[in-house]
């Protein structure tokens, strides 16, 4: 099917980061190839986002003036998928260690990116991303799991 074949076993629970919903809702190749692979169309109750990368879409529709076909695949992701949005004290905690932690070893890594992150690892959730941000992060930190798509 794709270089990504089973990329999750069933049931584990899983947090997109923004680049990959950005994708599908552009509805490109890499897009259709990360929908298929995870069955999203089928499954996205399946899945979550946080609040920060609703925040993140948001924004960059604005920006880049999305044309009315892009916008409704992202509202139908958007209306679909469980989305996190509880900013509680265990959030707070693990944005604060995970940023002091990067910081500690001159990794830089964007706020929203250290946020988004931060709901996977309170919520024990594999963080499926496509950025380069997190490369190498998570063999020092046993507690994030993140799958690089």
């Amino acid at each position: 099917m794709s270089k990504w074949d089973d990329p999750l076993p069933y049931g584990v629970p899983a947090l997109f980061d923004t680049g990959p919903i950005l994708q599908i809702a552009r509805g490109n190749e890499v897009g259709r190839i990360i929908d298929q692979t995870f069955r999203l169309s089928e499954h996205w109750r399946d899945f979550c986002v946080s609040a920060i990368t609703l925040g993140e879409l948001g924004s960059l529709v604005r920006r880049n003036n999305w044309q009315e076909y892009k916008l409704s695949r992202l509202q139908k992701i958007v209306d679909e998928i469980y989305v996190l949005d509880q900013l509680n004290s265990k959030v707070l905690e693990s944005y604060s260690h995970l940023s002091s932690f990067a910081g500690n070893r001159g990794r830089s890594i964007g706020q929203n990116d250290l946020w988004i992150a931060a709901f996977a690892r309170t919520y024990d959730m594999v963080l499926i991303t496509m950025d380069r941000d997190f490369e190498g992060i998570e063999t020092e930190l046993y507690d994030l799991r993140i799958l690089k798509i």
